[in-house]
């Protein structure tokens, strides 16, 4: 089973680089762009802070940037997410009193001295207003053996996965480095719910160690988390294609999609990890000389 697993993975990652590749050329993700280029690029320091704080948090920005930028507006009462917001200001050297070898010659220059003071981004799920454009849209399907797939993912996961009301928020998942727990929006489409429950999966055995996790960046870590939920749904035979394609393509800054391609070793290996745990856990068959259609238990 084993070489035959590595085979499919292996034709399902260059399956999702050629379809996100082709996603590149379409006028939806030229608007999506341009729309998210007006989003701030956060520290890793500001990124752990957003992920301590809201850990569901998508798209972030700033109380006036939301309606100035987006037309959109804070609700009312909502609590800010705290971070921290470089500043440059200035200072004047020291003078010839407090330096007996301050010659007075640099009295009026003055030096820039860089910090940071306390700021606060909102969470879209916390504003109110035009909607922003989507690229990867809800899946709607319903998945034969549902219950059972739902229950071999939580078996294979090392850490608890609850689902509840997130509220609002387009994130549909997520998981929690600190709590170390994975949290699932509840009342979604069977399909929607295994895509995410895989991908929340893949972010607790690749993300789970904090100084492992520093070493990818928030790209990384995302194109790394749906490219596995794509070629685990895909030997599932579930069809979600046309999302992750989207998904992935949003996540990546460049045509030449570096991240996917520098991580595909890391795709493959943990996507082959979940299938044969998931494959052993529903009793699904696997034969090199038997077709995809014949060899699975569980067909759409």
């Amino acid at each position: 089973m084993s070489k035959y697993t590595d085979k499919k993975v292996s034709e399902m990652v260059r399956e999702l680089e050629k379809g996100v590749t082709e996603m590149f050329t379409s006028e939806e993700y030229k608007r999506y762009l341009s729309t998210m280029a007006k989003f701030y690029s956060y520290s890793i320091n500001n990124c752990i802070m957003i992920a301590v704080q809201k850990p569901e948090a998508s798209y972030v920005a700033g109380y006036s940037d939301w309606n100035r930028k987006f037309e959109r507006r804070v609700k009312a009462g909502e609590k800010g997410i705290r971070i921290f917001a470089p500043i440059v200001y200035k200072v004047k050297p020291e003078t010839a009193e407090n330096d007996p070898k301050d010659t007075g010659e640099n009295e009026d220059t003055e030096k820039k001295i860089a910090a940071f003071k306390p700021a606060y981004v909102y969470d879209i799920s916390q504003t109110e207003g035009k909607e922003l454009p989507e690229i990867c849209h809800e899946l709607k399907a319903d998945v034969k053996d549902f219950e059972k797939i739902k229950t071999a993912i939580e078996d294979t996961a090392d850490c608890p996965i609850s689902f509840k009301n997130i509220g609002g928020s387009r994130t549909k998942g997520y998981y929690s480095l600190t709590e170390n727990k994975i949290v699932i929006r509840d009342k979604m489409p069977e399909m929607q719910t295994i895509k995410t429950m895989i991908h929340e999966l893949a972010h607790s055995m690749l993300h789970c160690d904090t100084e492992k996790a520093k070493s990818f960046t928030m790209n990384e870590k995302e194109v790394q988390a749906e490219s596995i939920a794509y070629v685990v749904s895909s030997f599932l035979n579930l069809d979600t294609s046309d999302y992750s394609f989207g998904y992935v393509t949003a996540w990546s800054k460049d045509k030449e999609l570096k991240e996917l391609k520098e991580n595909a070793k890391i795709i493959k290996d943990t996507s082959k990890k979940i299938i044969e745990s998931l494959a052993q856990r529903l009793d699904l068959i696997k034969l090199p000389a038997v077709s995809k259609s014949k060899t699975m238990k569980l067909a759409m």
